[in-house]
């Protein structure tokens, strides 16, 4: 029915009547204050207008997502640097390891603040491990602003590795001496908030930079995931560290943060073994390659290579012999000279973003918008699913190393050990349902994709034999 799909095209995309709605819930908002203030809280009417308020919000929100995405797409594409940031999944990398660079220098340095005040040795070693970190993140950065090539990027690759082995082991020395040594970590209420916040953070960046890592091969942008992903685990020890410091949690807690410090020894110094293997047989397979290449170009030629080099080499000199003819007679021949400057890819973008905003849609651009809004529910679906079980899992262990830290007796202890045991394996979890989640929605839109991109092939195949 015409006027059903009318309707239905209305709701997904009012246009100007989204303001409407948007006053419509501010009047309601307000009818319902005035309900719950005259009448009470859980008046019949009250709560009428708490239902009607609840779905406009919903409606109002979810149908701004389309206009407020296709504002901040003009936005950035009206800007250069942001359009070149968000084209170019490197570059865009690189800027914001620029931002992680100078929050995690500006928390290494609070560490040391801290350090200083409290008179303690695990905030000297958080701190030192913090601005190693964060030079090797400098250098990585700067590195990759050379473009050296991937023999570049696998030596960078093979000194953070190196650089891992080093960290590793001198944090599970220092670590040992200081937990043996009766060395008490003394903290606040506050610092150990925001410890807590860094780890937060440093733990979903970490999780995002593995998530989209994955798809390129460049190893200087694996190597920023690792510094990320080692950042992570320390700040998850520190803030273990901080917890027991601020809370207390008795004799057990020196076991616990023995066996956390084993693990982020030992996941560093993996993490350093297989880089440098990784990156000492990428150099070794760089090397042949080149050893062949210069093989072949030494090789002594045929009859037949030599014949057409000769013939090139006629070839330049006649051209050169040309070349002296223009220039004597330079002076008695006249002619016209052109020059033409074809738009660069960012201008061609732009302009190309400004035709489409008046120009009709082609079926085939129809075409392409259901085809990109398959690929993206195919895309981040996974994605968010992922995101939620990885946050449901750092809340529960954080409620299982709170009930360590705040219960007392063993029976307290081995609830928090296991539901902080949980919390690790729903966190774990977060990889499998992903795959799954994308298998099952690659089977399930993949024919259709496939269907409506072939067609779209065909359609330009034909417009291209016209």
């Amino acid at each position: 029915m015409p006027g059903r799909k009318n309707f239905k095209n209305f709701i997904k995309n009012p246009g100007v009547w989204l303001w409407a709605f948007w006053a419509a819930l501010a009047l309601f908002a307000a009818a319902a204050a005035i309900c719950a203030l005259i009448l009470g809280v859980l008046h019949p009417a009250a709560c009428v207008f708490y239902a009607v308020c609840l779905a406009l919000s919903v409606y109002c929100i979810s149908a701004s997502v389309r206009p407020v995405r296709a504002l901040i797409t003009r936005c950035i594409n009206s800007n250069r640097l942001l359009s070149h940031m968000a084209a170019d999944y490197g570059y865009r990398t690189v800027a914001f390891s620029v931002v992680s660079l100078a929050i995690s220098t500006a928390y290494a340095v609070y560490q040391g603040v801290l350090g200083l005040i409290f008179l303690s040795a695990w905030y000297g070693l958080f701190s030192g491990y913090y601005l190693v970190l964060s030079v090797l993140r400098a250098v990585i950065i700067f590195r990759a602003r050379k473009s050296e090539g991937e023999a570049g990027d696998l030596k960078i690759y093979l000194i953070c590795g190196v650089m891992f082995i080093v960290l590793s082991v001198a944090l599970a020395v220092l670590v040992t001496f200081l937990i043996y040594s009766g060395n008490d970590s003394h903290n606040s209420v506050i610092g150990a908030i925001s410890m807590a916040a860094y780890a937060f953070y440093k733990i979903i960046a970490a999780a995002v930079n593995a998530v989209k890592n994955r798809k390129y091969g460049s190893f200087a942008l694996q190597s920023l995931r690792n510094i990320s992903f080692a950042d992570a685990l320390l700040s998850v020890f520190a803030l273990q560290i901080a917890m027991v410091a601020t809370f207390g949690g008795g004799e057990n807690m020196g076991t616990l943060n023995i066996i956390t410090g084993a693990a982020v020894f030992l996941i560093t110094l993996g993490m350093g073994i297989y880089m440098i293997a990784r990156s000492a047989r990428g150099l070794y397979k760089l090397k042949d390659a080149g050893g062949v290449q210069g093989v072949r170009q030494n090789m002594p030629q045929s009859g037949e290579s030599r014949l057409r080099r000769k013939m090139m080499d006629d070839k330049d000199t006649i051209s050169g012999v040309n070349e002296d003819t223009k220039g004597v007679d330079g002076g008695m021949q006249s002619g016209f000279f052109y020059s033409y400057a074809a738009p660069t890819e960012e201008e061609r973008r732009e302009i190309e973003s400004i035709r489409s905003q008046y120009s009709a849609r082609t079926a085939a651009e129809v075409k392409l918008g259901y085809v990109k809004k398959l690929d993206g529910r195919v895309r981040k679906v996974p994605r968010i699913a992922a995101a939620v079980l990885c946050t449901a899992g750092v809340l529960i262990f954080g409620g299982g190393l709170a009930l360590c830290l705040e219960g007392e007796g063993t029976a307290a202890l081995a609830a928090g050990i296991a539901i902080a045991a949980a919390g690790i394996a729903v966190t774990a979890l977060a990889k499998p349902v992903y795959n799954i989640l994308k298998k099952r929605l690659k089977e399930k839109y993949g024919a259709t994709i496939l269907k409506l991109t072939s067609s779209l092939l065909g359609e330009e195949d034909g417009a291209e034999s016209v």
